[in-house]
């Protein structure tokens, strides 16, 4: 099928710049079907209560506003990695990456989150979620075509210690694909937390110095460099702020 919504733009760095961007790869999302199948309150509702009993697995509402993520996402790994490359998504809970990469074909699929119902999500009888923690999981060196880690770096994560075990465990050619809360002058979160973890809006200066990290583990962008911002687009937690792409790539 054809969606009627484009290709985003390849990037190495990119910005959200309005709402409707959202609204579109949502769109083109559900057009392709490579979102969670919708179901109706009531259905939703014995669905969980099934899967609380395992019965089956556990049916989660989208969170439409990671859309953008996720249609950046699949999109750069539909033409750089290949569908028998090992994709790995590093809080995979809630996240729809591998749900869609599934729809497109690639069959090495594989997650973590700390969160105990990842292995519930929808398609886990394909795709190997695991509870565990990105640091605790065994992912050989050079065993990885694709690392994605979508909204997840700035819930508490050691942004340079996550840099250097994906440049270990991702092989030559293999792409880092990371989305997270950005403002490029930066913006005080003193106080603030979500879902129960440190939250911090990424600066311009912390990012540049994220890619001076990564190009000298080997990690270069994969595309043109963004870190402009004129709007912000997504009010949350009382702060207003936008959503930043980083797409890198190991030299071989």
């Amino acid at each position: 099928m054809t969606s009627s919504v484009s290709a985003p733009e390849r990037a190495g760095a990119a910005v959200l710049a309005a709402r409707e961007e959202i609204d579109a790869a949502a769109h083109g999302l559900d057009e392709r079907g490579w979102s969670w199948p919708r179901r109706g309150p009531l259905l939703t509702r014995a669905w969980r209560a099934a899967a609380d009993l395992r019965l089956t697995r556990y049916p989660l509402a989208r969170e439409r506003i990671k859309s953008w993520d996720v249609w950046r996402a699949v999109h750069h790994c539909l033409v750089t990695v290949p569908r028998d490359g090992l994709v790995f998504d590093v809080g995979a809970w809630q996240s729809e990456i591998l749900w869609a990469l599934a729809r497109n074909g690639y069959a090495r699929l594989a997650g973590c989150d700390t969160d105990p119902r990842v292995t519930r999500m929808p398609g886990a009888r394909r795709i190997a979620y695991r509870v565990a923690d990105f640091f605790d999981v065994t992912l050989p060196a050079g065993s990885a075509a694709a690392i994605t880690c979508l909204s997840v770096l700035e819930h508490g994560v050691d942004a340079e210690a996550f840099l250097r075990r994906s440049a270990e465990a991702l092989g030559p050619g293999g792409r880092l694909l990371v989305t997270t809360d950005y403002w490029p002058d930066g913006l005080d979160t003193a106080g603030l937390s979500a879902f129960g973890r440190p939250w911090t809006i990424a600066s311009r200066r912390v990012v540049s110095s994220w890619l001076e990290r990564a190009a000298a583990l080997g990690l270069e962008p994969d595309g043109p460099v963004s870190l402009d911002a004129a709007a912000a687009p997504i009010t949350w937690n009382s702060r207003s702020y936008t959503f930043l792409w980083l797409a890198l790539w190991k030299r071989g």
